[in-house]
């Protein structure tokens, strides 16, 4: 059914209720993943975030690294970041719950 459980996540996931995050690129190895978040951690916007970077199978593509940045206390607050990150030449999305 479409209820089932997901995919098992780290710990990370079961934070603050109604904590949004923000998914950024998906990357090829580990290192890029850091590269990407030291660079977005400049930005004034991400105080107080953390980055939570995921190891990912994708099937026949293989193993790539997922950097997500969060909490963020609302959608609005985490949106506002996801413009900023787009501006800057980042891509973002907003993460799953």
């Amino acid at each position: 059914s479409a209820n089932a459980e997901p995919e098992a996540q780290p710990a990370a996931a079961s934070s603050a209720g109604g904590a949004y995050r923000l998914q950024l690129a998906t990357s090829r190895s580990e290192e890029e993943a850091n590269a990407l978040w030291k660079k977005v951690s400049q930005n004034q916007d991400l105080a107080g975030v953390r980055p939570e970077i995921a190891k990912v199978e994708i099937g026949s593509f293989g193993t790539f690294y997922s950097l997500k940045i969060g909490p963020f206390p609302d959608k609005a607050e985490s949106l506002k970041v996801c413009n900023a990150l787009k501006r800057s030449g980042v891509d973002c999305s907003l993460a799953e719950q």
